[in-house]
């Protein structure tokens, strides 16, 4: 990901349109995100825009909430 503004939201780094291969880097590891929190820890991400995808340091993505996420319950 050839983005490094540390700290800053997708949303507040777009003063100039992404490339496409940024766009799939970006999306590749949210979903690789949500597939974590999905499976390993078990909940659910409600809240998934831009202004919650953060940007780090070496180029990955965080994932950021404030109240938005449901457990996922047990299987019986």
């Amino acid at each position: 990901l050839n983005i490094t503004l540390p700290g800053m939201t997708v949303v507040s780094a777009l003063n100039k349109p992404l490339w496409e291969p940024q766009i799939a880097a970006i999306v590749k590891e949210t979903l690789q995100a949500l597939h974590y929190l999905h499976t390993e820890v078990r909940i659910i991400h409600r809240d998934i825009k831009a202004a919650n995808v953060m940007l780090c340091e070496e180029g990955s993505i965080k994932l950021s909430t404030t109240i938005f996420l449901c457990f996922i319950p047990k299987p019986r």
